[in-house]
């Protein structure tokens, strides 16, 4: 049985891997968090000796891989998370790194949700405006306003908020999804 795919979408610092993280400690069941930049990330630190940080030039880098993928192939990225996801011994993957329609696209054509989560004050956040403002972000735009995102959250930085829509997103999966109840 294939797993159930949730997939978060946002900008950068709007906290998408929080979200995720949230989620994945609401379910019994088996669950795992798998980023569809996890092959970018690879890259980075083979080809270009990427130390892993997530400050502007690790942001860049990686969203510049990630950019030159989707020039090359279009379905690159959702190739190769399927091939991950189908991979995996469980039974929700949650996607916390979903920028483009045709990734959101991808998720429900497998059955899955897309939540969408915005930060209003996420520049300060280790967002700048020269990452905030590259391709990849500004298709998060399209992308949070699309019928392929189930439900936006705005995250005001209330952590008791933030756990609060996770349980309603995983209550929704388990009351329509009987593969992912206990």
């Amino acid at each position: 049985m294939k797993p159930f795919i949730i997939g978060i979408v946002g900008k950068a610092g709007s906290g998408k891997n929080t979200l995720a993280t949230y989620i994945k400690d609401c379910f019994t069941v088996p669950v795992a968090i798998q980023e569809i930049s996890e092959v970018a990330k690879n890259q980075a630190e083979l080809l270009y000796r990427w130390d892993g940080a997530k400050d502007e030039a690790g942001r860049r880098l990686l969203q510049d891989i990630m950019e030159a993928g989707n020039k090359y192939n279009p379905h690159l990225w959702t190739t190769l998370l399927g091939e991950l996801v189908d991979s995996l011994n469980v039974r929700v993957v949650i996607v916390p790194d979903i920028r483009s329609l045709n990734q959101a696209e991808w998720i429900r054509s497998r059955g899955g949700i897309v939540v969408g989560i915005v930060r209003p004050d996420s520049i300060g956040q280790g967002i700048t405006e020269i990452t905030g403002n590259h391709v990849s972000e500004l298709a998060v735009d399209i992308t949070l306003k699309s019928k392929a995102v189930n439900v936006v959250f705005t995250n005001d930085g209330s952590e008791a908020k933030l756990k609060a829509f996770a349980q309603v997103v995983a209550d929704s999966v388990k009351l329509f999804n009987s593969s992912v109840q206990t």
